[in-house]
């Protein structure tokens, strides 16, 4: 049996020790048998330290396996164990925590836990909040409880809470199943691997022919699997409940409806969030106790854009945060209405149903409802709000809605994962972005690699080539250079322009001055210009490089006799003389 190091906490009774590492229930949650069996066999390897939540409904079966654990003699008291339990927000007003506490202690079968968190402390309404709990029930600890691990430290937060004298406790420690961090699988990265590798553990499943693959009407395709060594890692698990209703495939404590790899999307059910109020505006149970909030973490998924938070009422505020890129992101919708004559079905514009897009990228989020004015006054239409998450086209509002709601308990959600399906031979084609200028962020040019794109600038730009990002930006000294190359152009344009007249009108000043036969004809004057502009032309120093021979020859030769260019279709030539196109105007006498 493992020995399992333990600290000493301060309360108000006293020192207390606490096991510094302990097993949670949270992802088996409708499974009591399986976290009866794990928790007896984790009393048996030596884990003393134990987390369950009325959220998660493993309450009962830790307390089963406490009383197993005691039977078999592998606990000689109930004092060796350190039981965690949580407060959920919809038992947060402050005549609910109390009964609360209590239910949880009859579903454990305990006459006290050792640590009561606050699970998840929100409230839509920003009142002081002081839970109103005897002396007689409570032993004061400062304690918080924080998702930690090896690629999301919470450094910050540590030093915080060091400072203030608080415990910080990591819930999921090795990461969720499948959780990431930026592009990283917390599970997988290198530290966890070679630690792994240097304990002997074995690597992930291959595809199997024996295998169960479906459950149910849903088709269970690799890297899922439901059996040992039939998913390719443990965040790849679908289980199977087989019941008398039917077989129903479950991801986590979520059922599945559709698993589809070559779309990269898993279909699945989520809790719908009610929140409900009596014609006086007091609070009340809905139907079926449904919570006035819903939670869901994907680990090695993120939601699909597919889907769009909705919420329904005349009188709902309702708000969905969440986990974006390691960040915090969250957006919400308010829907309001008088009456239900100007409803429109179909419509979610915020009369009646709102509905909002889901961020981009969220792997993780909890949403909440509320009332404005708790339904007072439209409560005959009218008596509950609602929010949920539903793939986008597989809910159409209807004003029936308002009134008739209440006793929807999930709605399908899609979340996205990866293209194709990378775990079967040439399962994954490479899509080339490039072709189509919708699928890459690239300013100047985008250049195809396998499973993406990479952006570059053109030469004299700087950047990393992205419009969304830093772009290309022209580079100072290439723009000085352009800027210094099109003034001296300009420069040599005025000369030439100016060299010209000057030759032009001190030729037409000397042509006046003669008479009669001296006067030259428009063919000589023509002639004598060339010769000025062909001098001006070898008296420029561009002339003289023989880097630019080619040019200079190509300028300076003799006029051809025909011209012509080529398309796919067509050749056109004609003979082009300078002076034949011309019409020569009489002067004087004709010369």
């Amino acid at each position: 049996m493992i020995s399992i190091p333990s600290t000493t906490i301060s309360s108000s009774d006293g020192p207390r020790p606490i096991p510094l590492i302990g097993m949670g229930t949270a992802t088996v949650s409708g499974r009591s048998d399986e976290v009866k069996a794990a928790v007896v066999e984790a009393i048996k390897v030596g884990y003393r330290h134990f987390d369950t939540a009325a959220f998660y409904g493993t309450e009962k079966a830790v307390g089963e396996a406490i009383v197993e654990a005691l039977r078999a003699g592998f606990l000689k008291s109930r004092g060796e164990v350190f039981i965690t339990t949580k407060l959920w927000c919809n038992s947060n007003e402050r005549h609910l925590v109390l009964p609360a506490l209590k239910k949880s202690l009859r579903n454990l079968g305990l006459e006290y836990v050792d640590l009561y968190l606050i699970h998840w402390p929100l409230k839509i309404n920003h009142q002081h909040i002081k839970i109103p709990v005897p002396t007689e029930y409570v032993t004061a600890i400062n304690i918080k409880e924080v998702e930690m691990n090896p690629l999301w430290q919470q450094k910050q937060l540590n030093e915080f809470c060091k400072e203030n004298h608080i415990l910080l406790t990591a819930y999921s420690p090795l990461a969720s199943a499948g959780n990431s961090r930026g592009n990283n699988n917390v599970i997988g990265c290198d530290v966890l691997q070679d630690f792994a590798k240097s304990r002997g553990c074995s690597a992930s499943a291959q595809k199997s022919s024996q295998c169960e693959r479906s459950c149910g009407n849903v088709t269970i395709p690799f890297p899922f699997g439901s059996g040992e060594e039939c998913y390719h890692s443990r965040e790849f698990h679908v289980s199977c409940n087989r019941s008398r209703d039917g077989y129903t495939p479950f991801y986590g404590d979520v059922a599945v409806k559709d698993i589809s790899p070559s779309t990269g999307e898993i279909e699945i059910m989520l809790s719908v969030a009610h929140e409900c109020y009596t014609s006086s505006g007091s609070r009340r149970n809905t139907k079926n106790n449904y919570a006035n909030t819903s939670y869901l973490k994907l680990g090695a998924f993120n939601v699909s854009t597919k889907n769009r938070f909705v919420a329904i009422g005349c009188d709902t505020l309702a708000y969905i945060e969440g986990t974006r890129r390691n960040e915090s992101a969250g957006t919400g919708c308010v829907s309001t209405c008088d009456s239900n004559t100007e409803i429109t079905d179909g419509s979610c514009s915020g009369i009646g149903c709102c509905k909002v897009e889901i961020p981009e990228g969220m792997s993780s989020f909890g949403l909440i409802v509320g009332s404005i004015n708790n339904h007072v006054n439209i409560s005959d239409f009218n008596p509950c709000s609602h929010a949920f998450v539903v793939n986008d086209g597989k809910y159409n509002f209807s004003s029936t809605d308002l009134r008739d709601f209440e006793s929807t308990e999930k709605m399908p959600i899609c979340k996205e994962g990866y293209e194709g399906n990378p775990y079967d031979k040439d399962g994954c084609q490479n899509i080339n972005e490039c072709l189509n200028p919708e699928n890459h962020d690239c300013q100047h040019t985008c250049i195809d690699t396998p499973g993406s794109y990479e952006c570059k600038c053109r030469k004299g730009y700087s950047g990393n080539g992205k419009k969304s990002e830093s772009g290309c930006t022209l580079d100072q000294s290439h723009f000085i250079t352009i800027t210094i190359c099109a003034f001296a152009a300009t420069i040599l344009i005025l000369v030439l322009v100016t060299w010209v007249y000057v030759g032009v009108k001190k030729h037409k000043e000397r042509c006046l001055r003669l008479k009669g036969d001296e006067r030259p004809t428009m063919k000589e004057v023509a002639i004598e210009l060339e010769g000025i502009l062909a001098s001006m032309i070898q008296k420029h120093p561009w002339v003289q490089s023989t880097s630019n021979e080619e040019e200079g020859e190509y300028l300076l030769r003799e006029p051809m006799d025909d011209y012509g260019y080529t398309d796919s279709s067509h050749t056109i030539s004609a003979t082009f003389d300078s002076m034949s196109q011309h019409t020569i105007l009489p002067i004087a006498s004709g010369r």
